[in-house]
């Protein structure tokens, strides 16, 4: 979902950019509630994937875990979960 509206933000950005290479305007108020809503949804993921690392290097200092087992694996599925 994230994805999906991050290219089509970035297309619609392609778009409206301004030849020049002068200074792009602020965006407007429908524009930055966007933005702000894509922040917000990335926020998300990257609080869960860091949970998730953290839980992983633990494993890995009690000896449970390698990191080629865990690290980067969202072993719980909160990272695809955040991700929507």
């Amino acid at each position: 979902m994230l994805r999906s509206t991050l290219a089509a933000l970035l297309a619609l950005a392609a778009l409206g950019a301004p030849a020049s290479a002068g200074v792009t305007p602020a965006p407007n108020l429908q524009e930055q509630k966007c933005i702000n809503a894509l922040n917000a949804g990335w926020l998300g993921v990257l609080k869960a994937q860091n949970k998730d690392t953290g839980a992983c290097l633990k494993d890995v200092a009690a000896g449970k875990a390698s990191l080629d087992e865990c690290l980067g694996m969202d072993r719980k599925g909160k990272v695809a979960k955040a991700d929507g």
